[in-house]
């Protein structure tokens, strides 16, 4: 873990003992080389000038707030076309819900620059993503406030976990900060499963909202393209989290 590693402390180089098996000019460069570099991650400990500052504090706002549903717009006259007439509520908001999914699908973290340049890049990143998963959540769940028991229900759940899963799936790949990178993959690569593990709390939240989709379907009946892509998505996030 990163933040293990940031608590190490160079104590090293001021052992007499050390210095004294340390003769070999070669081995003492390469010895200072690895204790500069752990001074330089021990500096980098608070984790702000790694992005992994905003990457905690917006999963948690996501993890502890979005489950609250927020006054929408009235629908656009393209939104409400999408909807055939006759449509039910579910059917209705799952399908204005659709026409921006793409966008978001499309959506990846980025970020340039380093230390401070890199976290506020970063940041508005991780705030636009957040923003259109929040502007999309709400409009999927319109279609549950009519407490509605349909096959809609149940794509709609599906489409609840979906938007999580995208965006945990997103925090794996964000990109590692250059000085971070600079220090060798080992470095790189404890950043990575950070960045997995902050992920954690939404794909368990994904998970929850796959399982809804199938408790509904069997009350219901139902074994379609939503059930089977619910399975899917259970059976690959377990296996993930099984993995970390």
């Amino acid at each position: 873990m990163v933040l293990q590693m940031c608590q190490l402390r160079c104590r090293g180089l001021n052992d007499p003992a050390l210095r004294a098996g340390c003769r070999d000019r070669h081995l003492l460069r390469a010895t200072v080389d690895a204790m500069s570099k752990l001074r330089l991650l021990n500096r980098l400990c608070d984790l702000s000038i790694l992005g992994a500052g905003s990457i905690a504090a917006i999963t948690l706002s996501l993890v502890t707030t979005t489950g609250c549903r927020t006054a929408q717009p009235a629908p656009t006259a393209d939104a409400q076309a999408s909807a055939p007439s006759g449509a039910t509520p579910a059917q209705a908001s799952f399908q204005r819900a659709e026409l921006s999914l793409a966008d978001y699908e499309r959506m990846k973290l980025a970020a340039e620059g380093n230390g401070a340049e890199f976290e506020k890049s970063l940041h508005a990143s991780l705030a636009s993503m957040a923003a259109a998963r929040e502007k999309l959540l709400a409009q999927y769940q319109e279609g549950l406030s009519q407490h509605e028991k349909s096959a809609w229900t149940v794509a709609t759940y599906y489409r609840i976990g979906y938007l999580d899963e995208l965006f945990a799936a997103a925090l794996a790949v964000a990109p590692v900060p250059p000085m971070l990178a600079a220090m060798g993959p080992t470095y790189a690569d404890q950043y990575r499963l950070a960045l997995a593990q902050t992920a954690g709390p939404l794909n368990a939240r994904a998970i929850d909202a796959f399982k809804k989709a199938l408790q509904l379907a069997s009350e219901l009946g139902l074994d379609d393209e939503w059930t089977h892509k619910a399975h899917d998505s259970i059976g690959r996030l377990e296996h993930s989290a099984a993995a970390h």
